[in-house]
């Protein structure tokens, strides 16, 4: 993978600004997967080869106590998918071509200490590597795995809203999805006994969340206290007819910050998300307790932290769900404990003014699948 960016800004007086750029990456994936035996699974290599191309634009607006941000990006995408099999024999390759604009739009308004923002921003979802994988991956003898090369990219859309007073805020969300990439699970036509997980495109799907917050610093104490509540609304076939799954789930969470001598700072942090859906499978609640130790150095460009996830082993994974005429369910028994020591220095203090120009990074995700 590579690419590159250029961007351009020109200040037309003291009250409006003009942003353009245009942005150009390459990205070869390929994927191979072999059996032996052979009876445990079809050996196959791919190779995907992608040309992004993006032009952008922003113009900024400052009328007090308002200001908004207008943008507009404009992206090209040639994708070729190669599907090479036992080496030798090849199918035709899959080419396909898209074309998008997709808008923006950012309206604040500050007077005193209170302050919001009302956005809207429109994007694309590529689908993983991972998901257009068309090689099988054994799992056990009761499932597999193997992916859609004939996955669509999902548009987009989300509207929020943001305000806070003082050390109180409040966010809510709206967000839209076209042609949504979803997983799911098919029973094998030849033995009942087996299936198999992939993904596919449902024509839409939206969900909702609105979170509720407060932080404020007494001393050397900083608490922040979070809470909210999301909800998604997807439809698939279940047991032969067609279901909305929509069961929200609550989520609390209380970080305890404390402002220690000679710039360190500790967080003991606890999390909480009840039971709820997402897409067509119902998850468990879960809860958890982290630990945190930062400090940094060189105004901010070299960083230590040391990070103690799930201190008390409580994150437990349980799933379950029905789609079509298969049953799901998941339990793991796994210990989500773990430590993590971590040193960063940053190259490049440069802050990212525009959220939408980057699509070299979203590649780079991509590459490692959802």
């Amino acid at each position: 993978m590579w690419g590159a960016k250029a961007r351009a800004n020109y200040t037309i007086n003291d009250k409006q600004t003009w942003m353009m750029g245009a942005e150009y990456n390459y990205v070869k994936s390929e994927s191979r997967t072999d059996y032996t035996p052979a009876d445990k699974g079809t050996s196959t290599h791919s190779i995907t080869k992608e040309n992004h191309a993006a032009f952008f634009a922003e113009y900024s607006l400052d009328f007090k106590p308002f200001s908004l941000r207008v943008g507009l990006r404009y992206e090209h995408v040639d994708s070729r998918l190669d599907y090479l099999k036992d080496e030798t024999t090849s199918t035709e390759p899959l080419h396909r071509k898209y074309d998008n604009l997709y808008p923006s739009l950012l309206l604040s308004h500050q007077s005193g200490r209170f302050s919001q923002s009302l956005s809207y921003r429109s994007s694309e979802i590529r689908p993983s590597f991972q998901e257009l994988n068309t090689g099988t991956v054994y799992a056990n003898r009761y499932m597999w795995q193997i992916g859609n090369s004939q996955l669509e990219p999902s548009q987009r859309h989300e509207f929020k809203y943001q305000a806070s007073y003082g050390d109180l805020f409040v966010q809510a969300s709206y967000t839209y999805v076209k042609d949504y990439i979803t997983s799911i699970i098919e029973p094998d036509s030849d033995d009942p006994q087996t299936g198999y997980i992939t993904w596919t495109n449902i024509d839409h799907c939206w969900n909702w969340g609105s979170f509720l917050g407060y932080r404020h610093r007494w001393g050397f104490y900083e608490p922040q206290l979070q809470a909210g509540i999301q909800q998604g609304f997807i439809k698939a076939v279940s047991m032969g007819k067609e279901k909305s799954f929509h069961d929200p789930y609550y989520i609390f969470s209380l970080y305890n910050g404390f402002h220690l001598p000679k710039g360190w700072y500790m967080n003991l942090s606890f999390s909480y998300r009840s039971s709820g859906t997402y897409d067509f499978l119902t998850l468990c609640s879960v809860h958890n307790f982290d630990f945190q130790l930062y400090k940094s150095f060189l105004k901010d460009r070299l960083s230590l932290s040391l990070n103690v996830n799930d201190i008390f082993n409580t994150k437990r994974q349980k799933t379950d769900g029905t789609y079509g005429n298969v049953r799901f369910q998941q339990q793991k028994w796994v210990d989500t404990r773990s430590v993590q020591l971590r040193l960063t220095y940053r190259f490049n203090q440069a802050k990212k003014q525009y959220r939408g120009e980057n699509s070299a990074q979203e590649a780079v995700g991509r590459m490692g699948g959802k």
